[in-house]
């Protein structure tokens, strides 16, 4: 299947890719020795500013993640410690291979100056970060939707390619940075299916080397394009299967809630493993209990019936709790006419070797004594996402709420043997639970050294690196909560 808008034949000589990654989007922002000397790369922003940032590797399901200091370089001034502050702290917005690229606004101002730096690492390398030229033609919301595309002999050299919906129905604006150039062109790319509505991407998957991409919307299907030529690509629609019955309406919803794209990805998640396209949605259940109202006396008074009346009593509250959930895998071929349905899951048919290891969160539901009396099935948990590295693995995040995660954990489970693997503290309670605060990449790993297990790593609550054995004792940026807020109602997710 090797060609136009097929994924790239096996090529035995490639380099063995690097294990799969969650990588927290949002870097860590602080004071304190947070960083890995092993990973730390330096730059300067365009005001002579210098950013380190350092990367902390854990094996999944625990999250790895980026800490970022800024160094102001005015003379003498050194803003709230050596840490510095950021208007928007580094984040991820586009990831493939030994690329990871990074945005930051430094200042505040209006509108928002961003800065965009591309951190590479691994093969035999020192890591590098360096600054890439602003393109004020760029969409705000381009972080969605930034294609890192390696290019080259050995992947040194890369292309960014950002989608932008526009208003030409019959186009899209691509906006493509060339590494060795150093420059940006735009490009019209034809629309394939103008009379459907276009996509918004929910995600971005690599499909193939040498630039191969899809912009896939959640709810409604793929951009394929193929950016072999990148004066000239093509491109191709994949509809993606139907929604389950009922989650239409729950993401109908979320829009009118959150004011901005529906947040599909806490459903639905698509990857390319081994050149075939996999994709899964969730659908939860829901148990409804109507409450009693109190027993009354023996004796009721007419008095307290007609004061009942006039005050029209509410009906007694409705109580909602999860009952769990099923979920529906998809496979097909870019080239293939459809999709074949696969698994079928039911959160009830999940067996945890351990099941202590969900104790701390089924005892935060209804307390200790009930412990006994709740399964899997009662946490939420939502965002699957598909492993790449072909072991047949899912991971989501359960908590015990929706849309709160102080206590969330992730957990990762086997499709094929319906059995827990691992679970791994998530730590993004400083992160808006509406989106997806990670993102699945395959940073090369830098260090050598003994991987800790998944189950010690899930009880450290310092989240101890397995490379090393250094604590994360980043603080979280203050104005976080606050851009994530603006992101969801800027529909930047």
């Amino acid at each position: 299947m090797t060609g136009p808008l097929s994924p790239a034949g096996g090529n035995t000589d490639a380099p063995r890719r690097p294990p799969l990654i969650f990588l927290e989007k949002y870097a860590r922002t602080g004071s304190g020795d947070a960083m890995n000397a092993a990973t730390t790369a330096r730059s300067r922003s365009s005001d002579g500013d210098i950013l380190e940032i350092s990367l902390w590797f854990h094996q999944p399901p625990a999250l790895s993640y980026f800490c970022a200091r800024r160094h102001s370089a005015a003379p003498g001034y050194e803003p709230e410690g050596a840490a510095g502050r950021f208007d928007e702290g580094p984040h991820v917005v586009g990831a493939e291979g030994r690329f990871v690229l990074l945005r930051a606004s430094f200042f505040v101002s209006h509108p928002v100056k961003y800065e965009y730096f591309m951190y590479k690492a691994g093969f035999g390398e020192p890591v590098s970060l360096d600054p890439i030229p602003f393109s004020y033609s760029l969409p705000r919301n381009s972080d969605l939707a930034v294609a890192v595309v390696p290019r080259g002999h050995g992947g040194h050299e890369y292309l960014l390619a950002a989608l932008a919906v526009g208003f030409d129905s019959l186009y899209y604006k691509l906006h493509i940075y060339s590494s060795e150039d150093k420059s940006w062109t735009l490009v019209k790319l034809q629309n394939p299916i103008p009379q459907l509505d276009k996509v918004i991407t929910s995600k971005l998957v690599n499909l193939g080397e040498g630039g191969l991409v899809a912009w896939v919307d959640y709810l409604h299907g793929m951009l394929v394009c193929d950016l072999h030529d990148e004066t000239n690509p093509t491109a191709r629609y994949i509809p993606l299967p139907d929604l389950l019955p009922g989650n239409r309406d729950e993401m109908q919803r979320q829009l009118q809630e959150v004011r901005s794209g529906p947040c599909t990805g806490r459903y639905r998640d698509l990857a390319c493993i081994n050149g075939v396209l996999k994709f899964i949605e969730m659908k939860h259940h829901v148990a409804i209990t109507t409450e009693s109202p109190p027993e009354k006396g023996t004796i009721v008074l007419d008095s307290d019936l007609i004061m009942s009346r006039q005050r029209k009593e509410p009906e007694p509250p409705v109580v909602e709790s999860w009952d769990g959930w099923t979920a529906v895998t998809w496979s097909r071929t870019i080239s293939s006419a459809g999709w074949e349905m696969g698994i079928v899951l039911d959160a009830g048919d999940i067996v945890f070797d351990n099941p202590m290891d969900l104790s701390p969160l089924l005892s935060r539901l209804k307390g200790e004594a009930d412990v006994g009396k709740l399964a899997f099935k009662h946490l939420y948990s939502a965002f699957p996402t598909l492993s790449t590295d072909g072991d047949d693995v899912i991971y989501l995040k359960s908590s015990t709420t929706k849309w709160s995660d102080p206590d969330a954990r992730m957990v990762a489970l086997n499709l094929g043997t319906k059995r827990a693997k691992a679970i791994g503290d998530c730590a993004l309670a400083r992160h808006w639970p509406y989106i997806k605060a990670f993102a699945p990449c395959t940073v090369p790993h830098l260090t050598t050294g003994k991987v800790s297990s998944s189950a010690s790593s899930a009880r450290d609550q310092n989240h101890t690196s397995i490379y090393g054995g250094h604590p994360g004792s980043c603080e979280p940026d203050n104005k976080r909560q606050r851009l994530l807020a603006e992101k969801v109602n800027h529909g930047h997710y």
